[in-house]
């Protein structure tokens, strides 16, 4: 079990350093450099306490995190090995859930699953999610629940459901895989369940769950119902495309392209080290592996439920199918979510456990060879997922991190020291939340690009963006035209600025280890013969 732990801590290493810090993996740091942003706060003892950092997401790892960058420093470690520890511990638990529903053959198996799966592994590392907390209170809180009811005792229970409310603050959407687990466990298990809805048990639980939750719970009651009123919109137009992106993060191709650059991208990088030559040695004898056997094995699980039916195993399998499909609709008939890496991955552990526990009861069929048959089972899953992690690496080597995973925010940090200036622009989406991390609020920015990302603006915004524009001091960031996030904004910001009489100034490009193009760094000049504007615009 040790060695799976380890085994995912050691894949994790090899890509950490690879992508560059991303805008929504740096979120959480909001609130503990300038510019502060928050969305809900309380004070105490004369100091502002952050609680929400938007109205579904709260600020559980903003408080973790802040103790930990008063000894040592943001950086690519400090920031990606935390989360990759607590993915660690998620497997751990994992393995200690399933040993307690099934079994430690089938606890092995969703271990070795976890510890090799190249979408668990990347969206814990990198958690732009955030995912991290979200998987290691889900399981923490169904394992102290699971042996509450096995060997008895209150306290295990409430600290089962408080682990609960702290996921519900950490990410709202916690409320997703909660209902599933509720709706399962009703619908499967009325008669086990049925004690606990008495209200001397059930009404210390809400308590403790309430409690987990109350920096959400007090948001709420103050903004009447933000959260639910600003993010629960519901269609079904999008399932199928949402169900294509479920296939896609269960085989662990959803990330390439979108994280990794692809092969046809031009100024690959030369391998420079033995592991990064042993990583493209391995791609060029093995050829191209972008999918695992993860859907097709959680398919082929499916088909064995009727043939298993009369097993032990079916109460549990139909528990496990139940929530995911529970936990699933609900994304995927909710407008914005469900459509991506982050929000599927939220299924995470589950999938891998109705695997390992239909495998495991149907190599039973073969008695003697039960053994062998499971465990050749996890060696073809575990080799193809070792396999697709090693696409992903061999790309991240030779072609670096895509889109707003581009390591050129480390020299675009360095870069903007060098100008003295009093503040600095951010006209597109994507650099902000990184740049204020990786320099700890040292960096006086400013973000423009939801102003600028609309046809035409209103006259105050106009000006207060000429305004700015009209200061030679000032600096604006966006990135290369080809590579803007909200297209149009640089455009957009230029021909405003010319119509009142500046241009722009080109000082610097800034390019990412490839050597390609990312961001343009420049500054305004007032034309000859242009028009300060003055008054109204």
């Amino acid at each position: 079990m040790g060695i799976c732990c380890l085994l995912f801590v050691t894949l994790g290493l090899l890509v950490l350093p690879y992508p560059g810090i991303q805008n929504d993996e740096a979120l959480f740091a909001a609130p503990l450099y300038r510019p502060y942003t928050w969305y809900a706060k309380i004070g105490i003892f004369h100091h502002n306490v952050p609680t929400m950092l938007m109205s579904y997401l709260g600020t559980l790892k903003t408080l973790i995190y802040a103790p930990l960058f008063r000894i040592w420093a943001p950086s690519l470690l400090s920031i990606r090995l935390p989360v990759l520890l607590m993915g660690a511990a998620t497997i751990w638990l994992s393995f200690l859930l399933t040993c307690r529903l099934r079994g430690r053959r089938s606890a092995l198996a969703v271990a070795a699953f976890l510890a090799t799966d190249v979408t668990f592994l990347f969206t814990t590392c990198f958690d732009w999610g955030p995912v991290v907390l979200q998987h290691l209170l889900l399981v923490s809180g169904v394992l102290l629940l699971v042996k509450s009811h096995q060997v008895g005792g209150r306290r295990v229970l409430y600290l089962g459901f408080f682990l609960f409310g702290l996921g519900l603050w950490d990410k709202a959407l916690f409320l997703w895989p909660l209902a599933g687990l509720g709706v399962a466990a009703i619908a499967v298990f009325p008669r086990e369940i049925k004690p606990y809805l008495r209200l001397r048990i059930a009404a210390p639980a809400l308590l403790c769950l309430a409690a987990g939750a109350l920096p959400l719970v007090v948001y709420n009651l103050k903004s009447r119902g933000n959260t639910i009123g600003a993010n629960a919109v519901f269609a079904s137009e999008a399932i199928g495309p949402k169900f294509a992106e479920l296939r896609n993060t269960l085989n662990g191709s959803s990330l390439l392209g979108y994280m990794t650059g692809e092969d046809w991208m031009d100024h690959p990088r030369l391998p420079r080290t033995t592991i990064e030559r042993f990583s493209l040695w391995v791609h060029e004898k093995s050829g191209d592996h972008r999918a695992g056997f993860i859907w097709p094995s959680f398919l082929l699980a499916v088909l064995l439920v009727p043939l298993l039916w009369r097993t032990p195993a079916r109460r549990l399998l139909l528990f496990v199918l139940l929530f995911l499909a529970v936990t699933w609709l609900q994304m995927a008939l909710t407008v914005g979510a469900g459509g991506s890496v982050q929000h599927i991955a939220l299924l995470w552990p589950f999938p891998f456990v109705f695997i390992a526990i239909a495998f495991e009861e149907a190599s039973r069929r073969l008695k003697r060879f039960a053994k062998l048959a499971l465990a050749l089972a996890v060696i073809v899953i575990v080799g193809q997922n070792l396999l697709v992690y090693n696409q992903h690496l061999e790309q991240l080597i030779r072609d670096g991190g895509h889109g707003s995973w581009t390591d050129a925010i480390f020299p675009l940090s360095d870069r903007l020291h060098r100008y003295n200036t009093s503040k600095i622009y951010i006209i597109d989406w994507g650099m902000l939340n990184s740049l204020r991390l990786l320099d700890q609020g040292g960096l006086d920015l400013t973000e423009t690009m939801y102003l600028l990302n609309r046809p035409e603006p209103d006259q105050a915004g106009l000006k207060a963006i000429l305004s700015e524009v009209s200061n030679p001091d000032h600096v604006f960031v966006d990135h290369t035209r080809e590579l803007e996030e909200f297209k149009g904004v640089g455009d957009r910001l230029s021909q405003w600025a010319r119509s009142a009489g500046y241009e722009p100034v080109h000082l610097e490009t800034v390019c990412d280890g490839n050597g390609r193009p990312v961001f343009e760094i420049f500054r305004f000049r007032e034309t000859d013969g242009g028009t300060r504007p003055r008054g109204n615009i």
